[in-house]
């Protein structure tokens, strides 16, 4: 989780090749009087992770104890690799949902980015007639022309294609967590259960994100992503985009490989 500025922030826990919330310092943050809104983010952006219903209910009714708004940025939530479906933020209890409100978008999932069609749910019925005004005193109240069927024909039609996607995904995720095991073992892939981006972890490497990726791009032509502009720990991470076909993800490994073996030696 994390808020732009100097607002207060509550960074998530990293053991174990894992994350998870830290949860007293997550309510200290929330009892802040001056804070009178959260943003989450689920699935999270950067590390891919669907958050459990558990905890999903669990920071809701912490928002609402504290009278706190929950802002949950739920764009990935149809990229979910698993068996198991996101829990949204307005499916928990009723006291908590009045504290609530989720984003979701057809952008990331069916590429619609440029129609600029998301959508807020907002279930507390005076907090959504506040947001239906300030949308249109911005300005962004109204959706292009084709913004509304784009997101109906995805929605209602894209099933199919999102079923294989999802495949060539867990194949992609697949294939890089094995190769660089075998190849490359400083660098690891996280276990993730949702998105297309891997979060990857090259603290071993003992080189900052940033300056690892501008070498990479360099020396082997490679571009991913460097983690630091998501704060925490991300100086120590990178981000590699696979929703792209096979070759290339084996392509980029080759690359990845190729460049930390030159910077061990």
């Amino acid at each position: 989780m994390k808020i732009a500025g100097d607002f207060p922030k509550s960074d998530l826990i990293y053991e174990n090749s894992k994350y998870s919330v830290n949860w007293a310092d997550l309510e200290e943050k929330l009892a802040t009087p001056s804070v009178r809104m959260t943003v989450f983010c689920n699935p999270h952006n950067p590390i891919g992770y669907a958050w459990s219903e558990e905890e999903v209910k669990r920071i809701a009714e912490l928002c609402a104890k504290h009278q706190v708004f929950l802002i949950s940025d739920e764009i990935h939530g149809d990229l979910v690799l698993t068996d198991e479906d996101i829990t949204p933020a307005f499916t928990v209890d009723w006291d908590a949902k009045n504290w609530v409100v989720s984003l979701i978008s057809p952008s990331k999932t069916f590429n619609l980015a440029a129609l600029h069609a998301a959508c807020a749910i907002i279930p507390n019925q005076d907090l959504r007639a506040r947001a239906e005004e300030s949308f249109f005193l911005a300005g962004i109240g109204e959706p292009n022309l084709l913004a509304i069927p784009a997101a109906i024909s995805a929605y209602e039609e894209g099933h199919d294609w999102l079923r294989e996607l999802k495949q060539v995904l867990r194949d992609n995720f697949a294939y890089a967590r094995e190769f660089l095991a075998k190849e490359v073992p400083e660098v690891k892939v996280l276990d993730s259960n949702a998105s297309y981006l891997a979060w990857v972890d090259i603290s071993a490497l003992g080189m900052n994100a940033e300056d690892f990726c501008k070498y990479l791009r360099e020396k082997t032509g490679l571009i991913i992503s460097a983690g630091n502009g998501y704060r925490g720990n991300g100086h120590e991470f990178v981000r590699i985009n696979l929703a792209c076909p096979k070759e290339l993800v084996i392509d980029g490994m080759q690359r990845l490989k190729q460049g930390v073996l030159n910077l061990n030696n």
